[in-house]
């Protein structure tokens, strides 16, 4: 009876332990965040459309849209894309 206890009580310890690193030391980031924001394409104010039709696995795991009119890859928030990293001159970013 006292080995199960032990054991039980062992992973409660261990399942705490590891949550607190997780949540602690885990990287702040945009990605889990949800944008219901509309916005239009930075380059050529294009409107984003109701349907969107995505390009590649990362625009349908994290969001994001590239524009039909001129081919700019806009993230979930309506900020530029270039090769995979935000703008760093971006005002939308440097805004936040």
């Amino acid at each position: 009876m006292w080995d199960v206890i032990l054991i039980l009580t062992t992973r409660f310890v261990i399942a705490v332990a590891v949550l607190y690193c997780v949540f602690k030391y885990w990287p702040r980031t945009e990605l889990l965040e949800i944008s219901i924001d509309k916005f239009d394409c930075p380059e050529c104010k294009d409107p984003v459309p109701k349907i969107r039709i995505l390009e590649n696995t990362k625009q349908t795991l994290w969001g994001g849209w590239t524009c039909n009119n001129c081919g700019t890859e806009v993230d979930k928030y309506g900020s530029r894309i270039i090769h995979n990293k935000r703008m760093q001159t971006d005002p939308a970013w440097l805004g936040r």
